[in-house]
């Protein structure tokens, strides 16, 4: 059976934290993953023999699906939720609405969730599951840490270098090439002039994306 681990805001037993953590747990994660086969665990549930840091450690590392709940800006859960993004594999972030997200993952989606908003709640079970079909699709777990990585290599290889500033060479004489292209006359709106000048743009853009993609390979 495949594996998710949550990594949440647990709290005490009785406490609001806890009671929050496991209304989070019961109506939005599992309603989402159990369909889809999942076995959930969260850290209060694993056994209470041996080293239950490294137990964590191993379930972060090893689970198919890690879930993180990054509402409060606990500082365990970033910990741990870092050393996930170590691992390449995949990950979604849930954030209860409303809260904003810290600069350093600012730019990964969260999903905002909420226990007392049944609207933000399905949504929420939806966006899991859509995830979760993605990465089964193929989609590459990319995290701040693996794009830093990504670039690092990129920064050591010269050769790959120059490529890259050929093709952006291309693209900087293709966008300032765009104006002559454009067809201009009195019934052209100021719109139809902007789309088509994105879309020459956008064509540049993937084309230097599929060259990086290509290289990575």
């Amino acid at each position: 059976m495949k594996t998710c681990f949550v990594i949440s805001p647990i709290g005490d037993d009785g406490s609001e934290v806890r009671q929050r953590a496991d209304k989070v747990l019961l109506h939005i994660i599992k309603p989402a993953l159990q369909p889809l086969g999942y076995e959930i665990i969260r850290a209060d549930s694993m056994p209470k023999t041996g080293m239950i840091t490294s137990q964590i450690v191993n379930a972060i590392v090893d689970s198919d699906l890690v879930i993180a709940d990054l509402t409060g800006h606990n500082p365990n859960v970033f910990y741990e939720l870092a050393i996930r993004h170590c691992s390449n594999k995949p990950y979604i972030h849930l954030i209860e609405k409303g809260d904003k997200l810290p600069f350093d993952i600012h730019g990964v989606r969260a999903i905002p969730i909420s226990v007392s908003d049944i609207a933000v709640a399905s949504a929420a079970i939806n966006g899991i599951k859509e995830n979760v079909r993605s990465y089964e699709d193929g989609h590459v777990a990319d995290s701040p840490v693996s794009i830093a990585r990504k670039v690092g290599e990129l920064l050591g290889d010269n050769s790959l270098i120059e490529e890259l500033l050929g093709r952006l060479e291309e693209l900087e004489s293709a966008v300032s090439n765009v104006p002559d292209e454009v067809e201009w006359n009195l019934d052209t709106t100021i719109e139809a002039a902007a789309d088509e000048v994105k879309t020459h743009i956008d064509e540049q853009i993937e084309g230097l994306k599929e060259f990086l993609l290509q290289k990575e390979d």
